[in-house]
């Protein structure tokens, strides 16, 4: 890379270049873009026509808080969690979806055999209420054609099948007047006939089929499979979504996708129910329990409690009647309260345990409360030992008979209500809303589809366009190359639109045929460039080169010294391309005799230069006799001479590409200032850097670029749409033929 800018030149910043290289190159590649945008819309159109339609059914469950009458702990939100947790594992259990699996067939399937990749989506589309389909993107359904095309049926009622048959696909073959075959493995197992079971026993084992009803033409097939029961369950609760509404809410919303309308909203219906009917199951068993364990705990303290009226009344018999002061008699009634809540306490604690573990939250409130309460009886008792002892004996027989006379009291009245509860539902679980399937299919969503396949469309082509500048494009940025190369680029150069030379044989010259071309107009800024700046030049002459022929050297070269003579400036044009020159075509000469005749001539230089007719002050000296040996001839001393002979303001040189021969390499060593034009897009970095290097390690003295054929004119080229030249507006034409 070059290092130093040279004197008296200075790089550009055009804001972010990077967005106007996206925004230009996508400009340039906009056929690929709406190439690839349109491969897109089809992609996102097949999506949707293949794309099978799936429907959600919703249905709302209220859990209420667990009313139990056998306590009165407060539940606090972990245990409110636990709960709702617990019943959707219920509601999702395996328990529970086994029945509904069994209920609803759902180890079976029976479809439709369809026409593979369209035969589906297009009989999706049929609609069932106008009957079969009778035709197929306008084409006539054979006879005895074996796919199903829209509007068929089949309904099942029994399917049994060996356990070797699962998962493998069995065929039942439409027949006229209600029959069937039935086959498998394409071996024909048997005839049937709807609404009569199929029955058949064979080496692998028994088969039962009831068809009810099916509707197709004859030789219509329809799939049948059956799954094992374990996989059917596992497919359905992978379907399922159950999770509270809303922290705190209490609320399950419980939700089924399928294909189904009919059968996602049935399904959840029978989880609904299944669900309650294990609700209620477990309840009756809890209340059962709960009546058993009253009935065995009644007979003991019974006894109990008749055991302690003989012990009070036989102390009364003994002793004398011990009239209790208010104190003693607040002591007996306080110890009988605590005893009869310590008793309840551990009765609860008793039934609790059959439902919890021992660090539920309700189970360690429990026992909290029982040692709360057994230090408060202690404390008590600690008061009875300062009464005298006839006292203290009639307190405890007191005290004791009238505990249990209470908790037997209560005990008998809870046992009376649980054998009423047990035939009664408690209100634990509410359905809200019950199961309903939304018109519409959740997926596929189609307006998020095709936004998705837009913007993916959208990328692919930045990145196709990405990968085809990097592949096969070149240097197009004005503000990167000066940049790259610290060397400005002193004129950028538009296709020029060649549509006002048709009547022109010649190539063209926009500064004399067209002097309104925007190309004209940028080559007259290089003129001004180099007339006000002269490039610190220590003489003369400049070279015109480039990188590899076809880049517009010539273009640039012609067209920039007539505009120079046009100003008044003496101009001498040399084609010093020994090899292809064109300089003379521009102003329709021919070759005669030029730079190699003059090289190897005595004549003075003024005699093989050329007048051109309505431009003053410009000469051209052509190539003359292209010569075996033009390397030679321009590396000559008698070269040198020939450019020191010259009497002129400015000599202009069109040279060899530099990356092609070594011709140019003598020329740019003898000019003062050299200018390299680039082609927009054509050239890597790699070559043009190359071609930097090659000049400086000539010492040539190269002082900028001339971007050439530039398509893309937007505000990084400091060139609008459009230019303002005199009293019309002239559009930069994208599409005219190359320099």
């Amino acid at each position: 890379m070059v290092a130093n800018l040279p004197t008296g030149t200075t790089t550009r910043t055009l804001g972010s270049p990077e967005v106007w290289d996206v925004i230009d190159s996508l400009y340039e590649c906009r056929w690929l873009v709406v190439a690839c945008m349109f491969l897109a819309a089809l992609t996102a159109a097949a999506h949707l026509f293949f794309a099978v339609p799936v429907y959600e059914a919703d249905a709302l469950l209220q859990v209420e808080a667990d009313a139990d009458v056998m306590d009165g702990l407060s539940v606090g939100q972990a245990e409110e969690d636990a709960v709702i947790n617990a019943e959707i594992e219920l509601i999702t259990s395996r328990r529970v979806l086994a029945q509904v699996v069994q209920r609803q067939r759902l180890t079976y399937q029976a479809a439709p055999r369809y026409f593979p990749v369209i035969g589906a989506p297009l009989a999706r589309r049929h609609d069932a209420a106008e009957g079969l389909a009778t035709d197929v993107l306008g084409l006539e359904i054979g006879a005895d054609s074996p796919y199903a095309w829209g509007g068929e049926s089949i309904e099942l009622e029994r399917f049994e099948i060996p356990d070797s048959w699962l998962n493998q696909a069995i065929l039942v073959r439409a027949k006229a007047d209600g029959k069937y075959d039935l086959v498998f493995n394409e071996l024909l197992v048997g005839e049937g006939r709807k609404g009569e079971l199929f029955a058949l026993d064979n080496e692998e084992g028994l088969i039962r089929l009831l068809v009810t009803d099916f509707s197709a033409r004859p030789g219509t097939e329809f799939v049948l499979t059956r799954k094992p029961l374990e996989t059917s369950i596992v497919d359905l609760f992978d379907r399922i979504i159950a999770r509270e509404e809303s922290e705190g809410a209490k609320m399950i919303r419980l939700r089924l996708r399928g294909r189904d309308p009919v059968e996602v909203q049935q399904t959840l219906m029978f989880i609904n129910r299944f669900y309650l009917r294990e609700k209620r199951g477990s309840r009756t068993d809890q209340n059962e329990r709960a009546v058993e364990f009253l009935e065995e705990q009644l007979p003991a303290l019974r006894a109990e409690m008749e055991d302690a009226e003989d012990a009070l009344v036989k102390f009364q018999q003994e002793s004398a009647s011990v009239n209790l002061e208010l104190e003693t008699k607040a002591i007996v009634d306080r110890v009988a309260h605590m005893q009869r809540e310590l008793s309840d306490l551990r009765n609860q604690r008793e039934e609790a345990s059959n439902r919890y573990l021992p660090d539920h939250p309700r189970m360690v409130a429990l026992e909290a409360r029982i040692a709360n309460t057994q230090l408060a009886i202690s404390s008590l008792e600690q008061g009875e030992r300062n009464l005298p002892e006839v006292q203290r004996q009639y307190l405890r027989l007191s005290r004791d008979l009238e505990v249990k006379t209470q908790l037997y009291t209560e005990l008998l009245n809870r046992l009376q209500a649980m054998k009423v509860a047990r035939n009664v539902q408690p209100k634990e679980v509410r359905i809200i809303d019950e199961a309903l399937t939304r018109p519409a299919p959740i997926s596929p969503r189609r307006s998020l589809i095709i936004a998705l396949y837009l913007v993916l469309g959208g990328l692919v082509a930045t990145a196709a366009v990405y990968a085809r500048r990097k592949i096969f494009g070149g240097l197009d940025n004005p503000s990167r190359i000066e940049s790259l190369f610290g060397l400005p680029v002193c004129a950028i150069v538009p296709r020029a639109d060649l549509s006002v030379s048709d009547k022109h044989s010649t190539p063209l010259l926009v500064s004399l045929d067209d002097p309104s071309n925007p190309a004209a107009e940028a080559l007259r800024k290089l003129r001004v460039t180099m007339r006000f700046t002269s490039f610190n030049a220590s003489n003369n002459i400049v070279a015109i080169t480039g990188p590899t022929p076809g880049v517009g050297k010539s273009f640039v070269a012609s067209n920039l010294a007539v505009l120079l003579a046009q100003s008044g400036t003496k101009v001498v044009l040399i084609d010093a391309d020994l090899r292809r020159g064109s300089i003379h075509s521009y102003f329709g000469l021919d070759r005669g005799d030029g730079l190699s005749n003059a090289i190897v001539s005595d004549k003075p230089a003024k005699s093989f230069i050329r007048s051109i007719e309505g431009v003053d002050n410009l000469g051209v000296m052509t190539t003359g006799d292209l010569p075996p040996n033009p390397s030679e001839l321009l590396m000559s001393d008698d070269f040198a001479k020939l450019l020191e002979g010259i009497k002129a303001d400015t000599i202009l040189i069109d040279t060899a590409p530099i990356l092609a021969v070594a011709d140019p390499i003598a020329v740019n060593m003898l000019a003062g200032a050299t200018l390299l034009i680039l082609k927009s897009g054509e050239h890597s970095l790699v070559h043009v850097d190359r071609c930097v290097n090659t000049l400086h390690q000539a010492n040539a003295n190269l002082r900028g670029f001339v971007l050439n054929d530039v398509t893309n004119l937007s505000a990084r080229t400091g060139y609008g749409p459009y230019y303002a030249y005199g009293d019309q507006n002239y559009t930069a034409a994208a599409n005219g033929k190359a320099h």
